[in-house]
């Protein structure tokens, strides 16, 4: 009996296809770094200096205690890891000294995140860039978006809806470290 009940888990289990792993990313992982650095961010306790100009108007805020999560949220929805996504996007890389840039470009004009830039320096990540366009019959924007790690990020861009004014604005933020 034991042979037989060993026989038929062999044939089972040889009937079974190997798993694939549907992890794998094709992509560098935006929203596995920014989940890090929410992590770092929030443990260091750092505090955000921000200024705001939409439209022209300028303003400046200071923030002790910051909702990382909602913070780089911009960024982590900027994520090109889709399983929808895998042959969407070009890779190219060049390295100047010990910089090392890799960009992403988006292959079909429907995906909003257009391009994504990657700087490493003596390998280890110095800054991304990142640009996205939303655009419909009624609605253009675009927006630019860097973060360079443990000081600052910038996002900007505009956006035009018809039969309304083009708005644009700037959100510059620095970290303030304890």
């Amino acid at each position: 009996m034991k042979k037989i009940l060993f026989l038929l888990v062999m044939v089972v289990a040889g009937c079974t296809s190997p798993s694939t792993n549907n992890n794998s990313l094709a992509y560098f992982s935006i929203e596995s770094y920014f989940n890090e650095q929410i992590k770092i961010l929030s443990s260091d306790k750092a505090g955000l200096e921000k200024e705001i100009i939409k439209d022209g108007k300028n303003e400046k805020r200071t923030f002790l205690n910051v909702n990382w999560k909602k913070e780089l949220k911009p960024f982590i929805e900027a994520d090109i890891n889709k399983p929808s996504w895998k042959r969407s996007y070009s890779i190219d890389s060049n390295s100047t000294g010990n910089e090392v840039r890799i960009l992403y470009s988006a292959l079909e004009p429907k995906l909003n995140v257009r391009s994504i830039e990657i700087y490493k320096t003596d390998n280890i990540l110095s800054r991304i860039k990142i640009i996205t366009e939303k655009q419909n019959a009624y609605y253009h924007a675009l927006q630019s978006m860097e973060y360079i790690p443990s000081k600052e990020y910038i996002i900007s861009g505009g956006q035009k809806v018809i039969l309304a004014d083009t708005t644009s604005y700037l959100i510059h933020s620095v970290f303030i470290h304890p």
